[in-house]
């Protein structure tokens, strides 16, 4: 909710979250922040849209990792913050 700094950060999301991800709780993270900021500034499809894919992540049971499949998982944690998304997925 720090507006002043919103350009800021979608550049370094942009930056950083270009690359693979190794976890989904780090990709949760990078599209949940783009999807708050989108829609703090009112653009309510691309905000809509990563909030969409942030809760995809977030629904993640697997890591994908063959002998810790649970390490990186979103679990269930971050509810106030998949409520948060889930209205702003459904917004649009």
């Amino acid at each position: 909710r720090l507006s002043r700094e919103y350009e800021k950060t979608l550049g370094l999301l942009d930056e950083f979250g270009a690359a693979p991800q190794p976890f989904p709780v780090v990709a949760f993270r990078i599209h949940g922040s783009r999807a708050l900021i989108q829609s703090a500034r009112g653009l309510t499809d691309l905000g809509a849209q990563a909030a969409r894919i942030a809760l995809g992540f977030a629904d993640m049971e697997s890591s994908g990792l063959r002998y810790h499949p649970k390490i990186g998982v979103v679990g269930t944690r971050y509810e106030d913050i998949r409520a948060q998304l889930t209205a702003i997925a459904l917004s649009k």
